[in-house]
């Protein structure tokens, strides 16, 4: 992130190449960076493990629970107290229900790319976290292709 933003801030003609190479919508630069981000993680499923998981459907059910019926309403309580109290005199009613509306719909769709590198961070269960990506692309309310969270994306 630092060296993208040194590259977007120092030589702002590179970024704006880098923004043009797309396919079908998709940065190309973006994928490939998202691709070295997740193929490590990939490597290290023992994919014989994720019959087990089915054994022991706990912290999937749990997670989903969270990601689906706890974060939207959380996300929605905290975006209130900053949008429309702690930031008021700053927001427009507006403006401010547009963030809380967007903070909503990021919270209601978890990223695949940081799903997984914070689980190989913390040294999690790689075959529960590919059971528990599968489980949030195909609950999700949107599909992953038409989402363009900066969350994900790394764009804003």
């Amino acid at each position: 992130m630092v060296v993208g933003s040194l590259i977007g801030y120092f030589a702002p003609a590179v970024a704006k190449a880098l923004d043009k190479a797309q396919v079908f919508g998709i940065s190309v630069p973006l994928a490939v960076l998202l691709w070295v981000m997740i193929f490590p993680m990939l490597l290290s499923v023992d994919w014989a493990a994720l019959k087990e998981v089915a054994k022991v459907p706990g912290p999937v059910v749990l997670t989903s629970a969270t990601n689906f019926l706890v974060q939207p309403f959380l996300a929605y309580g905290i975006s209130v107290l900053f949008f429309r109290v702690l930031y008021s005199r700053v927001l427009g009613r507006a403006t401010a229900d547009q963030y809380i509306a967007g903070s909503v719909l990021l919270a209601a769709a978890p990223c695949t790319a940081m799903v997984l590198v914070w689980s190989l961070l913390v040294g999690g269960s790689a075959a529960y976290t590919i059971i528990q990506v599968a489980v949030n692309e195909t609950s999700s309310p949107w599909p992953s292709s038409s989402r363009s969270s900066p969350s994900c994306s790394g764009r804003g």
